[in-house]
């Protein structure tokens, strides 16, 4: 959450007011009354006649700060990598206290005389070498001429209280290596890796993990391939409560998504995506991953034969928010991950959950590239935005410092109040729900609401009540009042609850282990408090919910102190108590999760913080005492017999239980020797009927990021226990080829387990089962050879022409066994986004020119894979180019040409999009000429075009801008878009005027008229007769500025001090009516006539002061003599609005108003000029006379 700060221009004097904003950072800003840290807009010229005019120059302010907003004090480098416009005069710079001024320069232009460069400024900048920080790249678009500032913020290698952080460097070939966990039909990496783990510092920390192939091949982004031999390797771990504080997602939750389609595909979305719909992201758990080599050049993506695997955990208890279901091992959750600049996210997929031996949710996510992962699932949001204003019963700023808090069905978000300086929440995409806001202390005190003056809209069930607002309208209340009051005045009750999520009227508990053996994760601990506790004591009764097996029970499963008998007693005198709820260990193997629930309710004479009167506890209890997995054995077998697994427990199963497995296609040594579809056929493992995988498992070649992977990972089963079962056999069917070949070996490993304990062994859950070649050779050379292709899934392609994503293996076979190696020349012409590969030593190479595919001595076959992606576009289908194998010497047959069709798949998208003021909601009057409104589109298809209406701009509202009188827009043609990429945009011109009035609404709204092929606009975009629309609210600047200042006053004495204090009020305009405050001194015990006073600023003037008297101080009582001669002294004045006045200016004149400054320090100096006496006080005596004062003016 940044904390921007508005410019208001009043009378000659600049004042800056405190807005809490929701705004992201890392966005560009323009002058006065910019929108600091909202995402730039790009913007793109139009050809008009006006004549170039003069601009500001373009200056940059460059903030390093940390993960919490704080600046970086070390020094570092940042190095421009892009500077489209020419801003940076140098290719870098060197950062001190966290701060780099770049000089104005006068470029770009505005030949269009809108206000706003012609061309977008694009920058991108490297931040490295700061001491104890990561280093990152950064992507700005500058779209403002005068002062912009961009912001980065870096990741602190020693961690933070929410972050956990490891960087560790190691030569890979020293690593020990390890079978990699969590191998599942998501995953594609090496089965045997070196692991990187960052271990969790604490119990409200996520730990996490990457899982590198010893034979690392790695790029950096330009594909230049790196030294991977030595790396240093930097995991950074987000907590789920934690991922929108720290920047991975913004504070809303609100992203862009680039391939919606897949998700809505996955059944993931929650609702149809309509006009104003905005997806949101609700994180369960984050990890990002860096690495360098031994040079410092950071990887960007690794060779699909070695990709990396990322773990995420999951924090315990974790909900899916979509169904309310406890996520288990097993579940599939959807990951996602983030593009390098931080501007968008893509769904990859859903990936399975695992548990490891100590009971932590993991998942595992193989990648090529490196970036953010992130475990999360999407709402659909319809949204609001809008300001509401804190205020006390009085109509002053609140001015108690704390944090505000809103909360509903799909969101909750912390926002920093900061007391009198502030008094306004500014929220952006909030999603439209019924919203709980509280009001959280900073400093102690306690808060509560003043109904009668809290004019906020709410729900058909919501309320307001003093000890909290229910079903706040959020999309209703723009420009309405929050009114607060420094005290609760009901008695009131607050769970503070902390190892869990806040849900509505209640707390989820994180889940905990049974007490076998006791630690410190089998205890709840729960605090209550009573505030405002009345006369009489407050009852709280309690019962625990539900029964059943699936339920825990008090007295078997936990116990509970701090309360016994159904009742928790409060009181003046016993105002709080401490619940503790301690699991209890037993033998038994139970249902694997006991639900525990405890509902706690109070009558009237006290509720609970969110303003009911009953609140729930919930969580989950875990079993454990199930089984523990023993061995994994399985048989040799000769080819086109089938492999028999044996997975054995070392007890019955009392409940059901189950173990994923999966087949691996190297052996002890890390080689890979046994290929589905060759060795064993994926979909014959269906026809085991004991044997069950899922449907993608076969050969594939791994996608990611422009680069494909033979994979290792070969197919997945899962075997059952019931009760009383100790061992499960399944059955894997091998094929009888019939080519000779060496012995082959198949790895057969344990993914994760249901109901079950792992081994301590690890290495008794993988076991190896050789695969014994059955053909004889015949002592003969080989003179023939044939070729026959498989599709991904191991079935027989014949056809000419494949669609884009598919892949082809081309078996090259003899007729007899090598004698000797044998090349088989291969040329390939013509160039194509298709490519073929074949692979050496398990990793796969492309075929470029002129190379040759080599038989080995004794074999009879070797291997060549044709990998096409999906490009998201709609070309034309194309070529994958000519390969030609041509035979050795002395075979028949002639050349073999391989040339095949890759037909288009891609089917058309369009996107249109309508944004106002870069996004931001509110324009100041007078903050700058004006705002740019945009039209944005978007096609995968070049030959659409989308004609759309001219701008309409002014609705029907309340408080409607006018044209001519708050704005002109002279241009409003939008026209027709094309191309893969197109816009539009307008300036709106500000009309800054010197009347006083209420915030104006104006509106912006644009029709397709045509275009969008039926049934083809992306999704959130419109479609053919949708009407985009967007909406700012141009505040006023002209209100009434109540303010005062500091001041000094200066007094010389021989003797006794006195003289006159003065405090002074201005207000910004001058009113028809006169205006009165009252100025008063606080904490000073000098001898003044009076500690408050009433000023009165006269109508049609704008100032007053307040003249306050000060006599009879000695000296002495300042501890002022000959040897001590000055002293200082600070008083505080405050000012305020009498009542009388507050509802002139509110009530008769409807004026807002707002005091930016209430407290003024006057700063009084003393000065002894006396002599030393030889007795007796002889006040007045000396050159001087007396005593002098001065002040510095009026105001």
């Amino acid at each position: 959450m940044l904390f921007d700060k508005r410019v208001l221009i009043v009378g000659g004097a600049v004042l800056a007011v405190g807005l809490s904003g929701c705004g992201g950072g890392g966005g560009s800003s323009g002058g006065a009354g910019g929108n600091t840290g909202t995402a730039p807009l790009v913007q793109e010229s139009i050809e008009v006649d006006i004549p170039a005019v003069a601009v500001d120059p373009v200056a940059l302010v460059v903030q390093v700060v940390d993960t919490d907003g704080n600046p970086v004090t070390t020094s570092g480098t940042v190095t421009v990598l892009e500077d489209s416009a020419g801003v940076f005069g140098q290719s870098q710079y060197q950062v001190v206290s966290g701060v780099l001024n770049v000089g104005a320069v006068t470029l770009p232009a505005d030949e269009d005389n809108n206000g706003i460069p012609d061309v977008p400024i694009k920058v991108t900048l490297k931040f490295e070498g700061f001491d104890q920080y990561l280093g990152v790249s950064k992507k700005f678009e500058i779209t403002g001429f005068g002062s912009n500032t961009l912001e980065v913020a870096l990741v602190s290698l020693a961690g933070s209280e929410t972050l956990s952080v490891k960087q560790e460097t190691a030569t890979l070939a020293s690593k020990t290596v390890t079978v990699l966990p969590g191998q599942d039909a998501a995953a594609a990496s090496p089965a045997v890796v070196v692991a990187f783990v960052t271990e969790a510092e604490s119990s409200n920390k996520p730990s996490s993990a990457v899982y590198l192939s010893p034979e690392l091949v790695a790029y950096n982004d330009e594909g230049t391939e790196l030294d991977t031999a030595s790396v240093t390797v930097t995991t950074v771990a987000t907590p789920a409560g934690e991922v929108n504080k720290t920047g991975v997602i913004q504070q809303t939750g609100v992203v862009s998504v680039t391939n919606l389609a897949d998700l809505e595909a996955d059944g993931l979305l929650s609702q149809p995506v309509g006009e104003k719909s905005k997806i949101q992201l609700q994180s369960l758990g984050n990890t990002q991953v860096v690495i360098t080599d031994a040079a410092g050049k950071k990887v960007s993506s690794v060779n699909p034969a070695s990709p990396i695997t990322v773990e995420i955990e999951l924090p315990a208890g974790s909900v899916d928010p979509n169904t309310g279901n406890d996520i288990l091992p097993g579940d599939l959750v959807p990951v996602w991950t983030r593009s390098d600049d931080g501007a968008s996210w893509q769904y990859m997929g859903r990936y399975a959950v695992h548990e490891n031996a100590e009971g932590r949710l993991k998942v595992y996510v193989a990648t090529t590239h490196l970036s953010h992962f992130n475990v999360a699932y999407a709402n659909v949001v319809d949204a609001c935005s809008g300001r509401i204003y804190v205020k006390n019963p009085a109509g002053e700023n609140f001015a108690i410092n704390g944090m505000l808090r809103l909360s509903n069905a799909r969101f909750d978000m912390d926002d920093a109040y900061r007391g009198s300086s502030d008094g306004q929440l500014v929220y952006t995409d909030i999603p439209d729900e019924p919203t709980d806001i509280l009001f959280i202390s900073g400093d102690g005190e306690s808060v509560a609401v003043v109904p009668e003056v809290t004019t906020l809209a709410v729900t058909e069930n919501g309320e307001i009540r003093e000890s909290g607002l229910r079903g706040v309208d959020l999309c209703g209340s723009d420009g309405a009042t929050l009114t607060l009051n420094r005290e609760i005045t009901e008695p009131t009750i607050v769970v503070e609850a902390s190892r869990g999520y806040r849900l509505d009227g209640g707390f989820q508990l994180y889940s905990m282990w049974e007490g076998n053996p006791p630690a410190a994760g089998n205890e709840w601990v729960v605090p209550i408090k009573l505030i405002n506790a009345p006369e009489e004591p407050v009852e709280l009764s309690y019962v625990f919910n539900g029964s059943g097996d699936s339920v825990a029970t008090e007295g078997e499963d936990f116990t509970l102190s701090g309360a016994s008998g159904g009742t928790v007693t409060l009181s003046k005198d016993q105002p709080s108590v401490e619940l503790r709820i301690t699991t209890l260990p037993d033998d038994e193997e139970e249902t694997r999760y006991k639900r525990f629930g405890m509902t706690l309710t109070t009558g009237e004479q006290a509720l609970f913080m969110s303003g009911g009167t009953t609140y729930t506890l919930s969580s989950s209890i875990y079993d454990e005492d199930r089984p523990v997995l023993e061995s994994v054995s399985v048989t040799d077998v000769i080819e086109g017999e089938s492999i028999e697994v044996t997975v054995t427990l070392d007890r019955p199963a009392q409940v059901s239980g189950t173990a994923h497995l999966y087949l691996g296609m190297d052996d002890r040594d890390g080689v890979v020797t046994a290929l589905p579809g060759y060795d064993y056929h994926p979909n014959d493992m269906l026809l085991a009927g004991d044997v069950t995988r899922a449907p993608d498992m076969n050969f594939s070649l791994y996608g990611g990021y422009g680069s494909h992977a033979f994979s290792r990972f070969a197919g997945e089963f899962r075997v059952s226990f019931g009760a009383g079962d100790k061992v499960a056999v399944a059955h894997v069917p091998t094929l009888d080829n019939p080519w000779l070949d060496p012995d082959r070996t198949v790895k057969v490993a344990v993914g994760s387990l249901y109901g079950l304990y792992y081994p301590d062994d690890r290495t008794a859950a993988v076991a190896y089962a050789r695969i014994e070649d059955n053909d004889v050779p015949s002592g003969l050379a080989p003179t023939a050879y044939a070729l026959d292709v498989q599709d991904q899934y191991g079935e027989a392609f014949s056809a000419d022409a494949l669609n884009e994503g598919s892949d082809l293996l081309y078996l090259l076979s003899l007729d007899q066994p090598a004698q000797a190696d044998l090349a088989f020349p291969l040329s390939l012409s013509g160039e194509s986004a298709a490519r073929f590969l074949v692979a050496e030593d398990g990793v796969l190479r492309p075929i470029s020119g002129d190379s040759e595919l080599v038989i080995p001595a004794g074999e009879q076959t070797a291997k060549i894979y044709l990998n096409t992606e999906e490009d998201g576009y709609v070309l034309p289908d194309y070529s994958t180019g000519e390969l030609v194998i041509s035979p050795p010497a002395g075979f028949a047959g002639g050349n073999i040409p391989l040339d095949l069709t890759v037909l288009n798949t891609t089917t058309t998208k369009v996107r249109v999009s309508l944004i106002a003021n870069n996004n931001g909601y509110e324009f100041v009057e007078g903050g700058g000429d004006g705002f740019p409104v945009r039209v944005s589109y978007s096609s995968n298809n070049s030959d659409v075009l989308v004609a759309m209406s001219n701008m309409v701009v002014g609705l029907d509202d309340l408080h409607p801008a006018v044209d001519g009188e708050d704005f002109s827009m002279p241009d409003r043609a939008v026209g027709t878009f094309s191309d893969y990429y197109d816009s539009r945009h307008f300036m709106v011109n500000v009309i800054d005027d010197e009347e006083s009035e209420y915030s104006k609404r104006l509106h912006f709204q644009t029709t397709v008229l045509s275009g969008i092929p039926e049934g083809y606009g992306d999704y959130g975009s419109p479609e053919n007769g949708d009407t985009l629309s967007e909406t700012v609210v141009i505040t006023d600047n002209d209100g009434v500025v109540i303010s005062t200042r500091d001041r000094a006053f200066e007094f010389e004495s021989n003797g006794d001090f006195a003289g006159e204090v003065k405090a002074g009020v201005k207000i910004s305009i001058p009113l028809s009516v006169p205006l009165s405050f009252l100025v008063t001194l606080v904490g000073t015990d000098l001898p003044f006539d009076v500690q408050e006073q009433t000023v009165t600023v006269p109508a049609g003037e704008t100032m007053g002061e307040a003249v306050l008297s000060l006599s009879g101080l000695t000296p002495a009582s300042l501890g002022l003599d000959t040897d001590n001669r000055k002293q200082d002294s600070t008083v505080k004045a405050t000012v305020r609005l009498t009542e009388a006045s507050r509802q002139v200016l509110v009530e008769e004149l409807g004026l807002p108003f707002i005091i930016s400054k209430g407290d003024a320090d006057l700063t009084l100096s003393f000065e002894y000029t006396g002599q030393a006496q030889s007795g007796g006080n002889n006040p007045g005596t000396g050159a001087t006379g007396g005593t002098s004062s001065s002040g510095t003016g009026l105001f």
